[in-house]
Protein backbone atom coordinates (compact mmCIF):
# COMPACT_ATOMS: atom_id res chain seq x y z
CA UNK A 1 0.00 0.00 0.00
CA UNK A 2 2.77 2.78 0.94
CA UNK A 3 4.46 1.42 -2.17
CA UNK A 4 1.77 2.32 -4.69
CA UNK A 5 0.85 5.95 -2.62
CA UNK A 6 5.16 6.53 -3.18
CA UNK A 7 4.46 5.52 -6.83
CA UNK A 8 1.68 7.65 -6.65
CA UNK A 9 3.13 10.90 -5.73
CA UNK A 10 6.20 10.14 -7.54
CA UNK A 11 4.23 10.30 -10.82
CA UNK A 12 2.82 13.04 -9.52
CA UNK A 13 5.45 15.22 -9.52
CA UNK A 14 7.75 13.89 -12.30
CA UNK A 15 4.00 14.98 -14.26
CA UNK A 16 4.70 18.38 -12.91
CA UNK A 17 8.26 18.78 -13.61
CA UNK A 18 7.39 17.59 -17.23
CA UNK A 19 4.51 20.28 -17.20
CA UNK A 20 7.05 23.39 -16.15
CA UNK A 21 9.66 22.03 -18.41
CA UNK A 22 7.34 22.68 -21.71
CA UNK A 23 9.14 25.48 -23.73
CA UNK A 24 10.18 26.46 -27.12
CA UNK A 25 13.18 28.52 -28.37
CA UNK A 26 13.02 31.28 -31.12
CA UNK A 27 16.37 32.77 -32.50
CA UNK A 28 15.31 36.05 -34.32
CA UNK A 29 17.80 37.21 -36.55
CA UNK A 30 17.14 40.64 -38.32
CA UNK A 31 19.10 41.81 -40.65
CA UNK A 32 17.63 45.22 -41.48
CA UNK A 33 17.23 46.10 -38.00
CA UNK A 34 18.85 49.81 -37.27
CA UNK A 35 18.14 51.33 -33.71
CA UNK A 36 16.39 48.74 -31.87
CA UNK A 37 17.35 47.63 -28.70
CA UNK A 38 15.32 45.00 -28.26
CA UNK A 39 12.41 42.51 -30.11
CA UNK A 40 9.84 41.14 -28.45
CA UNK A 41 7.27 37.93 -28.49
CA UNK A 42 3.60 38.24 -27.64
CA UNK A 43 2.65 34.68 -27.08
CA UNK A 44 -1.40 33.68 -26.74
CA UNK A 45 -3.07 30.89 -25.34
CA UNK A 46 -5.78 31.16 -26.73
CA UNK A 47 -5.30 33.15 -30.48
CA UNK A 48 -7.51 36.11 -29.45
CA UNK A 49 -9.31 35.83 -26.24
CA UNK A 50 -11.50 38.67 -25.63
CA UNK A 51 -10.81 38.44 -22.07
CA UNK A 52 -6.85 38.85 -21.93
CA UNK A 53 -5.18 38.24 -18.60
CA UNK A 54 -1.90 37.74 -17.31
CA UNK A 55 -2.75 33.83 -17.64
CA UNK A 56 -3.85 33.88 -21.31
CA UNK A 57 -1.50 36.64 -22.41
CA UNK A 58 2.55 37.34 -21.95
CA UNK A 59 5.10 39.54 -23.67
CA UNK A 60 8.57 38.32 -23.54
CA UNK A 61 11.69 40.37 -24.73
CA UNK A 62 14.97 40.04 -25.27
CA UNK A 63 17.91 42.45 -25.54
CA UNK A 64 19.67 42.04 -29.28
CA UNK A 65 23.10 41.47 -29.68
CA UNK A 66 24.34 42.47 -32.97
CA UNK A 67 20.62 41.83 -34.74
CA UNK A 68 19.74 38.66 -33.09
CA UNK A 69 17.80 37.82 -30.50
CA UNK A 70 17.30 34.63 -28.15
CA UNK A 71 13.83 33.88 -26.73
CA UNK A 72 12.69 30.33 -24.52
CA UNK A 73 9.05 30.97 -24.13
CA UNK A 74 7.14 28.63 -22.04
CA UNK A 75 4.67 26.50 -23.83
CA UNK A 76 1.40 24.49 -23.56
CA UNK A 77 0.34 21.17 -23.68
CA UNK A 78 -1.32 22.24 -27.42
CA UNK A 79 0.19 24.93 -29.69
CA UNK A 80 0.55 28.30 -28.86
CA UNK A 81 0.20 31.50 -31.53
CA UNK A 82 2.47 34.06 -30.94
CA UNK A 83 3.37 37.34 -33.42
CA UNK A 84 7.06 38.88 -33.12
CA UNK A 85 6.87 42.72 -32.23
CA UNK A 86 9.47 44.96 -33.23
CA UNK A 87 11.17 47.98 -31.02
CA UNK A 88 9.15 51.45 -31.23
CA UNK A 89 12.38 53.21 -31.62
CA UNK A 90 12.79 51.01 -35.40
CA UNK A 91 12.17 53.75 -37.86
CA UNK A 92 8.67 53.16 -39.92
CA UNK A 93 11.07 52.65 -43.59
CA UNK A 94 12.41 49.54 -41.91
CA UNK A 95 9.13 48.22 -39.87
CA UNK A 96 7.18 48.76 -42.86
CA UNK A 97 9.62 47.32 -45.49
CA UNK A 98 9.31 43.60 -47.58
CA UNK A 99 9.69 40.98 -45.15
CA UNK A 100 9.73 42.33 -41.63
CA UNK A 101 6.12 43.91 -42.34
CA UNK A 102 4.77 40.16 -43.37
CA UNK A 103 6.71 38.98 -40.36
CA UNK A 104 5.04 41.35 -37.66
CA UNK A 105 1.73 41.20 -39.14
CA UNK A 106 1.47 37.25 -39.38
CA UNK A 107 0.44 34.88 -36.63
CA UNK A 108 2.90 32.19 -35.70
CA UNK A 109 2.52 28.81 -33.16
CA UNK A 110 4.73 27.13 -30.92
CA UNK A 111 5.13 23.46 -29.36
CA UNK A 112 6.97 22.07 -26.68
CA UNK A 113 10.07 21.04 -28.06
CA UNK A 114 10.60 23.65 -30.96
CA UNK A 115 13.96 24.94 -31.55
CA UNK A 116 13.25 27.19 -34.66
CA UNK A 117 15.20 29.96 -36.26
CA UNK A 118 13.96 32.95 -37.89
CA UNK A 119 16.31 34.62 -40.50
CA UNK A 120 15.55 37.70 -42.49
CA UNK A 121 18.18 39.31 -44.82
CA UNK A 122 17.55 42.42 -46.84
CA UNK A 123 13.71 41.82 -46.65
CA UNK A 124 13.67 37.80 -47.49
CA UNK A 125 12.61 35.67 -44.76
CA UNK A 126 14.10 31.96 -43.93
CA UNK A 127 13.48 29.70 -41.01
CA UNK A 128 14.82 26.45 -39.92
CA UNK A 129 15.47 24.15 -37.06
CA UNK A 130 13.08 21.84 -35.25
CA UNK A 131 9.62 23.11 -35.84
CA UNK A 132 9.71 25.53 -38.71
CA UNK A 133 8.06 23.79 -40.80
CA UNK A 134 4.63 24.75 -39.00
CA UNK A 135 6.24 28.48 -39.81
CA UNK A 136 6.88 28.01 -43.15
CA UNK A 137 3.57 26.44 -43.50
CA UNK A 138 1.48 30.04 -42.07
CA UNK A 139 3.65 32.14 -44.36
CA UNK A 140 2.58 29.43 -47.48
CA UNK A 141 -1.20 29.92 -46.16
CA UNK A 142 -1.09 33.82 -45.66
CA UNK A 143 0.65 34.14 -49.40
CA UNK A 144 -2.69 32.33 -50.02
CA UNK A 145 -4.98 34.81 -48.85
CA UNK A 146 -2.93 37.72 -50.20
CA UNK A 147 -4.04 36.83 -53.95
CA UNK A 148 -8.21 37.33 -52.60
CA UNK A 149 -9.61 40.72 -51.84
CA UNK A 150 -13.05 42.39 -51.00
CA UNK A 151 -15.71 42.80 -53.32
CA UNK A 152 -14.91 45.81 -54.29
CA UNK A 153 -18.73 46.78 -54.36
CA UNK A 154 -21.56 45.73 -52.61
CA UNK A 155 -24.27 46.75 -55.44
CA UNK A 156 -22.66 44.83 -58.32
CA UNK A 157 -24.33 41.25 -58.07
CA UNK A 158 -21.41 40.21 -60.33
CA UNK A 159 -18.39 41.30 -57.62
CA UNK A 160 -20.33 39.59 -54.68
CA UNK A 161 -20.56 36.15 -56.84
CA UNK A 162 -17.16 36.78 -57.59
CA UNK A 163 -15.73 37.38 -54.15
CA UNK A 164 -17.60 34.55 -52.61
CA UNK A 165 -16.36 32.19 -55.10
CA UNK A 166 -12.59 33.78 -54.37
CA UNK A 167 -13.39 32.48 -50.56
CA UNK A 168 -14.86 29.09 -52.00
CA UNK A 169 -10.89 28.66 -53.77
CA UNK A 170 -9.25 30.36 -51.29
CA UNK A 171 -10.85 27.64 -48.55
CA UNK A 172 -10.30 24.59 -51.06
CA UNK A 173 -6.52 25.84 -51.57
CA UNK A 174 -6.00 26.12 -48.04
CA UNK A 175 -7.08 22.70 -47.06
CA UNK A 176 -5.10 20.77 -49.82
CA UNK A 177 -1.98 22.68 -48.78
CA UNK A 178 -2.28 21.57 -44.84
CA UNK A 179 -3.45 18.01 -45.75
CA UNK A 180 -0.14 18.42 -48.35
CA UNK A 181 1.82 19.23 -45.77
CA UNK A 182 0.43 16.74 -42.75
CA UNK A 183 3.69 14.31 -42.39
CA UNK A 184 5.63 17.51 -41.54
CA UNK A 185 3.24 19.02 -38.46
CA UNK A 186 2.03 17.59 -35.43
CA UNK A 187 -1.19 16.26 -35.17
CA UNK A 188 -2.45 19.24 -33.10
CA UNK A 189 -1.07 21.57 -34.99
CA UNK A 190 -3.17 20.06 -38.66
CA UNK A 191 -6.32 20.68 -36.66
CA UNK A 192 -5.58 23.89 -35.84
CA UNK A 193 -4.53 25.17 -38.56
CA UNK A 194 -7.75 23.21 -40.44
CA UNK A 195 -9.85 24.80 -37.78
CA UNK A 196 -8.14 28.44 -38.12
CA UNK A 197 -8.93 27.93 -42.01
CA UNK A 198 -12.35 27.11 -41.76
CA UNK A 199 -13.03 29.67 -39.11
CA UNK A 200 -12.26 32.35 -41.79
CA UNK A 201 -14.05 30.49 -44.18
CA UNK A 202 -17.09 30.53 -42.17
CA UNK A 203 -16.84 34.70 -41.35
CA UNK A 204 -16.46 35.44 -44.72
CA UNK A 205 -20.38 37.17 -45.15
CA UNK A 206 -18.69 39.50 -42.23
CA UNK A 207 -18.02 42.04 -44.70
CA UNK A 208 -21.56 41.79 -46.24
CA UNK A 209 -23.43 41.96 -43.11
CA UNK A 210 -24.28 45.21 -42.99
CA UNK A 211 -25.31 45.71 -47.18
CA UNK A 212 -26.96 42.33 -46.42
CA UNK A 213 -29.10 43.65 -44.07
CA UNK A 214 -30.03 46.68 -46.22
CA UNK A 215 -30.45 44.47 -49.87
CA UNK A 216 -33.13 41.78 -50.14
CA UNK A 217 -31.24 41.08 -54.04
CA UNK A 218 -28.31 39.71 -52.04
CA UNK A 219 -30.22 37.92 -49.85
CA UNK A 220 -31.94 35.99 -52.02
CA UNK A 221 -28.44 35.80 -54.39
CA UNK A 222 -25.96 34.92 -50.90
CA UNK A 223 -29.50 31.69 -50.52
CA UNK A 224 -28.47 30.69 -54.22
CA UNK A 225 -24.64 30.78 -53.32
CA UNK A 226 -25.33 28.20 -50.58
CA UNK A 227 -27.48 26.39 -52.18
CA UNK A 228 -25.12 24.89 -54.92
CA UNK A 229 -23.06 23.56 -51.91
CA UNK A 230 -19.75 24.22 -53.42
CA UNK A 231 -17.79 23.34 -50.78
CA UNK A 232 -18.30 20.45 -47.75
CA UNK A 233 -17.59 21.38 -44.33
CA UNK A 234 -16.96 18.58 -41.57
CA UNK A 235 -17.36 21.29 -39.12
CA UNK A 236 -18.68 18.24 -36.98
CA UNK A 237 -15.41 16.82 -36.77
CA UNK A 238 -13.86 19.81 -35.88
CA UNK A 239 -15.62 19.95 -33.38
CA UNK A 240 -14.86 17.11 -31.12
CA UNK A 241 -11.16 18.07 -31.63
CA UNK A 242 -9.52 19.09 -27.98
CA UNK A 243 -7.43 21.86 -29.81
CA UNK A 244 -11.12 23.47 -30.86
CA UNK A 245 -10.99 25.77 -27.96
CA UNK A 246 -7.83 27.98 -28.83
CA UNK A 247 -8.18 28.55 -31.94
CA UNK A 248 -7.86 32.42 -32.87
CA UNK A 249 -10.98 32.39 -35.77
CA UNK A 250 -12.50 28.74 -35.33
CA UNK A 251 -15.22 30.37 -32.83
CA UNK A 252 -15.88 33.63 -34.82
CA UNK A 253 -16.68 32.10 -37.38
CA UNK A 254 -19.18 29.50 -35.94
CA UNK A 255 -20.98 32.86 -34.40
CA UNK A 256 -20.65 34.43 -38.01
CA UNK A 257 -22.61 31.41 -39.07
CA UNK A 258 -25.20 31.32 -36.59
CA UNK A 259 -25.60 35.37 -37.46
CA UNK A 260 -26.14 34.88 -41.20
CA UNK A 261 -28.10 31.96 -40.87
CA UNK A 262 -30.76 33.02 -37.91
CA UNK A 263 -30.72 36.52 -37.87
CA UNK A 264 -29.41 37.70 -41.37
CA UNK A 265 -30.96 35.27 -43.53
CA UNK A 266 -34.36 35.36 -41.42
CA UNK A 267 -34.96 38.85 -41.61
CA UNK A 268 -34.67 38.99 -37.48
CA UNK A 269 -33.63 40.45 -34.91
CA UNK A 270 -30.39 39.18 -33.06
CA UNK A 271 -31.50 37.57 -30.26
CA UNK A 272 -28.76 37.24 -27.43
CA UNK A 273 -30.42 34.89 -24.94
CA UNK A 274 -31.65 32.79 -27.86
CA UNK A 275 -27.82 32.45 -29.60
CA UNK A 276 -26.47 32.14 -26.04
CA UNK A 277 -29.06 28.94 -25.91
CA UNK A 278 -28.60 27.97 -29.01
CA UNK A 279 -24.88 27.18 -28.57
CA UNK A 280 -25.73 26.04 -24.66
CA UNK A 281 -27.65 23.24 -26.10
CA UNK A 282 -25.92 22.38 -29.27
CA UNK A 283 -22.24 22.55 -28.38
CA UNK A 284 -20.63 21.41 -25.32
CA UNK A 285 -16.29 21.10 -23.79
CA UNK A 286 -13.81 23.69 -23.99
CA UNK A 287 -14.98 24.99 -27.59
CA UNK A 288 -18.78 25.68 -26.17
CA UNK A 289 -17.56 27.52 -23.46
CA UNK A 290 -15.32 29.57 -25.67
CA UNK A 291 -17.91 30.26 -27.89
CA UNK A 292 -20.36 30.90 -24.95
CA UNK A 293 -17.55 33.33 -23.22
CA UNK A 294 -16.54 35.46 -26.31
CA UNK A 295 -20.46 35.74 -27.14
CA UNK A 296 -21.37 37.24 -23.63
CA UNK A 297 -18.26 39.32 -23.73
CA UNK A 298 -18.63 40.74 -27.44
CA UNK A 299 -22.22 41.77 -26.83
CA UNK A 300 -21.86 42.99 -23.21
CA UNK A 301 -23.91 46.09 -24.24
CA UNK A 302 -26.75 44.64 -25.21
CA UNK A 303 -29.92 45.59 -23.02
CA UNK A 304 -30.11 41.55 -22.64
CA UNK A 305 -29.22 40.67 -18.78
CA UNK A 306 -25.56 39.98 -19.22
CA UNK A 307 -24.91 39.06 -15.32
CA UNK A 308 -28.26 36.68 -15.82
CA UNK A 309 -25.95 34.73 -18.83
CA UNK A 310 -22.95 35.02 -17.03
CA UNK A 311 -24.43 33.40 -13.53
CA UNK A 312 -26.03 30.56 -16.05
CA UNK A 313 -21.98 29.57 -17.60
CA UNK A 314 -20.71 29.69 -14.39
CA UNK A 315 -22.82 26.54 -13.48
CA UNK A 316 -20.98 24.62 -16.67
CA UNK A 317 -17.92 26.32 -17.48
CA UNK A 318 -14.87 24.50 -16.15
CA UNK A 319 -12.17 25.83 -17.64
CA UNK A 320 -10.49 28.27 -15.46
CA UNK A 321 -9.41 31.04 -17.98
CA UNK A 322 -13.31 31.22 -19.60
CA UNK A 323 -14.90 31.50 -15.65
CA UNK A 324 -12.03 34.60 -14.79
CA UNK A 325 -13.83 36.35 -17.87
CA UNK A 326 -17.29 36.12 -17.29
CA UNK A 327 -16.34 36.62 -13.23
CA UNK A 328 -14.88 39.59 -14.36
CA UNK A 329 -17.97 40.96 -16.18
CA UNK A 330 -19.97 39.75 -12.89
CA UNK A 331 -17.47 41.53 -10.79
CA UNK A 332 -18.14 44.75 -12.31
CA UNK A 333 -21.54 44.64 -12.22
CA UNK A 334 -22.17 43.77 -8.79
CA UNK A 335 -19.19 45.12 -6.77
CA UNK A 336 -20.57 48.47 -4.39
CA UNK A 337 -18.68 51.60 -4.57
CA UNK A 338 -15.97 50.34 -6.82
CA UNK A 339 -16.37 53.47 -9.06
CA UNK A 340 -15.27 55.59 -5.99
CA UNK A 341 -11.77 54.03 -5.42
CA UNK A 342 -10.08 55.63 -8.34
CA UNK A 343 -8.84 59.03 -8.97
CA UNK A 344 -7.96 60.70 -12.69
CA UNK A 345 -6.28 64.31 -13.40
CA UNK A 346 -7.69 67.36 -14.31
CA UNK A 347 -6.76 70.36 -16.71
CA UNK A 348 -4.81 71.66 -13.94
CA UNK A 349 -3.05 68.34 -13.22
CA UNK A 350 -4.96 68.04 -9.79
CA UNK A 351 -5.56 64.35 -8.70
CA UNK A 352 -9.93 64.20 -8.73
CA UNK A 353 -10.78 61.27 -5.92
CA UNK A 354 -14.20 59.89 -8.25
CA UNK A 355 -15.65 59.66 -4.39
CA UNK A 356 -15.72 63.59 -4.91
CA UNK A 357 -19.47 62.33 -6.73
CA UNK A 358 -20.98 60.34 -4.33
CA UNK A 359 -24.65 60.55 -3.80
CA UNK A 360 -24.81 61.46 -7.56
CA UNK A 361 -25.29 59.41 -10.87
CA UNK A 362 -21.96 59.50 -13.19
CA UNK A 363 -21.94 59.48 -16.55
CA UNK A 364 -18.85 58.51 -17.57
CA UNK A 365 -17.41 59.12 -21.30
CA UNK A 366 -14.65 58.05 -22.82
CA UNK A 367 -12.64 59.31 -26.19
CA UNK A 368 -9.32 59.57 -27.34
CA UNK A 369 -8.31 62.21 -30.27
CA UNK A 370 -8.68 60.86 -34.18
CA UNK A 371 -11.82 58.52 -32.46
CA UNK A 372 -13.86 59.46 -35.54
CA UNK A 373 -17.06 57.80 -33.25
CA UNK A 374 -15.98 59.92 -30.69
CA UNK A 375 -16.43 63.42 -32.54
CA UNK A 376 -20.33 61.95 -32.98
CA UNK A 377 -20.94 61.82 -29.17
CA UNK A 378 -21.10 65.55 -28.44
CA UNK A 379 -24.39 66.18 -29.54
CA UNK A 380 -26.17 63.08 -28.22
CA UNK A 381 -24.17 63.94 -24.83
CA UNK A 382 -25.80 67.62 -24.78
CA UNK A 383 -29.56 66.58 -25.35
CA UNK A 384 -28.81 64.41 -22.73
CA UNK A 385 -27.57 66.92 -20.44
CA UNK A 386 -30.36 69.40 -21.55
CA UNK A 387 -33.00 66.79 -21.39
CA UNK A 388 -31.89 65.95 -17.40
CA UNK A 389 -30.85 69.85 -16.34
CA UNK A 390 -31.11 70.18 -12.90
CA UNK A 391 -30.81 66.65 -12.05
CA UNK A 392 -27.95 65.23 -9.71
CA UNK A 393 -26.24 63.82 -12.70
CA UNK A 394 -22.42 64.44 -13.00
CA UNK A 395 -21.23 64.16 -16.47
CA UNK A 396 -17.26 63.09 -17.01
CA UNK A 397 -14.89 62.97 -20.21
CA UNK A 398 -12.36 61.34 -20.13
CA UNK A 399 -9.38 61.26 -22.34
CA UNK A 400 -7.37 58.06 -22.88
CA UNK A 401 -5.16 59.94 -24.92
CA UNK A 402 -1.11 59.06 -24.36
CA UNK A 403 -0.59 62.74 -24.66
CA UNK A 404 -1.50 65.41 -22.34
CA UNK A 405 -0.74 68.30 -24.57
CA UNK A 406 -3.05 66.43 -27.16
CA UNK A 407 -5.59 66.01 -25.03
CA UNK A 408 -5.62 69.48 -23.49
CA UNK A 409 -5.55 70.88 -27.10
CA UNK A 410 -8.81 68.53 -27.90
CA UNK A 411 -10.86 69.10 -25.02
CA UNK A 412 -10.25 73.12 -25.52
CA UNK A 413 -11.69 72.61 -29.35
CA UNK A 414 -15.18 70.88 -27.91
CA UNK A 415 -14.70 68.63 -30.87
CA UNK A 416 -14.90 65.38 -28.71
CA UNK A 417 -16.14 67.04 -25.59
CA UNK A 418 -19.48 68.93 -24.15
CA UNK A 419 -19.97 72.16 -22.41
CA UNK A 420 -20.62 71.12 -18.64
CA UNK A 421 -18.72 68.32 -19.07
CA UNK A 422 -15.78 67.57 -16.44
CA UNK A 423 -12.59 67.16 -18.26
CA UNK A 424 -11.04 64.45 -16.82
CA UNK A 425 -7.51 62.60 -17.84
CA UNK A 426 -5.70 58.98 -17.58
CA UNK A 427 -2.19 60.25 -17.10
CA UNK A 428 -0.81 59.32 -20.14
CA UNK A 429 -1.52 55.67 -19.18
CA UNK A 430 -4.29 55.35 -21.77
CA UNK A 431 -6.24 51.47 -21.70
CA UNK A 432 -3.52 50.64 -19.38
CA UNK A 433 -4.72 52.83 -16.65
CA UNK A 434 -6.58 51.16 -13.27
CA UNK A 435 -9.85 52.61 -14.04
CA UNK A 436 -9.73 51.47 -17.56
CA UNK A 437 -8.06 48.01 -16.74
CA UNK A 438 -10.98 47.60 -14.67
CA UNK A 439 -13.96 47.98 -16.21
CA UNK A 440 -12.20 46.92 -18.83
CA UNK A 441 -12.22 49.45 -21.74
CA UNK A 442 -10.06 48.64 -24.85
CA UNK A 443 -11.60 51.31 -27.14
CA UNK A 444 -13.55 54.37 -27.68
CA UNK A 445 -16.40 55.67 -27.27
CA UNK A 446 -17.09 53.88 -24.44
CA UNK A 447 -19.91 55.14 -21.89
CA UNK A 448 -20.91 53.84 -18.33
CA UNK A 449 -23.68 54.57 -16.04
CA UNK A 450 -23.08 54.34 -11.89
CA UNK A 451 -25.89 55.08 -9.59
CA UNK A 452 -26.19 57.27 -6.55
CA UNK A 453 -24.15 54.19 -4.57
CA UNK A 454 -21.59 53.94 -7.13
CA UNK A 455 -23.15 50.76 -8.50
CA UNK A 456 -22.76 49.78 -12.67
CA UNK A 457 -25.70 50.65 -14.02
CA UNK A 458 -25.06 50.05 -17.69
CA UNK A 459 -22.32 49.88 -20.63
CA UNK A 460 -24.79 51.68 -23.33
CA UNK A 461 -23.95 50.91 -27.08
CA UNK A 462 -22.93 54.75 -29.21
CA UNK A 463 -23.79 53.50 -32.15
CA UNK A 464 -27.75 52.81 -30.78
CA UNK A 465 -27.44 56.04 -28.78
CA UNK A 466 -26.41 57.96 -31.90
CA UNK A 467 -29.79 56.35 -33.70
CA UNK A 468 -32.35 57.43 -30.71
CA UNK A 469 -29.86 60.85 -29.72
CA UNK A 470 -29.60 59.48 -26.16
CA UNK A 471 -33.35 58.64 -25.42
CA UNK A 472 -32.54 55.13 -24.22
CA UNK A 473 -29.65 56.50 -22.06
CA UNK A 474 -32.17 59.28 -20.47
CA UNK A 475 -35.08 56.41 -19.48
CA UNK A 476 -31.79 54.51 -17.63
CA UNK A 477 -30.74 57.97 -15.75
CA UNK A 478 -34.77 58.80 -15.13
CA UNK A 479 -35.38 55.04 -14.09
CA UNK A 480 -32.51 55.79 -11.37
CA UNK A 481 -33.41 59.03 -9.96
CA UNK A 482 -37.02 57.85 -9.54
CA UNK A 483 -35.80 55.52 -6.94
Amino acid sequence: MKTNILMAILLMINSLTMAQERSAKVVLQLSSLTNSDSISIVAERYGQLSTRSDRTEAVYTAALKGKSAQFKIPVFDHPMRFQIRLDSKEPAAVKYGPGLFNLQTSFYFLENGDDILIRETNGHIECSGHGYEKIQLIDELNKLASRYGSPGSYNDHGKIKAYLDSRDTLFLEQVALVKKSRDLISPEMRSLLQAEVTGNYLSRFNILFNALKRSEWMKDSISTYRQQNRVSLDTARLNDEPVMGYSASYPFGLLAEYQLDSVVLANKAFDLAKCYHYFKSNYDGYLRERVIMELIYNNKRQETDIAGLCKDALTYFENRDFRDGLEALLKVRKDRDVIYQFSLTDKKGNKIPLSAYKGKILFLDFWFTGCGSCLHMPPVIKNVMAKLAGEPVVYLSISIDRSKAIWLKNARSGAYTTAGEVDLYTEGLGIEHPITKYFDITGAPTIILFDKQGRFVDLPEPAAARRDNGKRIIEIIKGQLAR
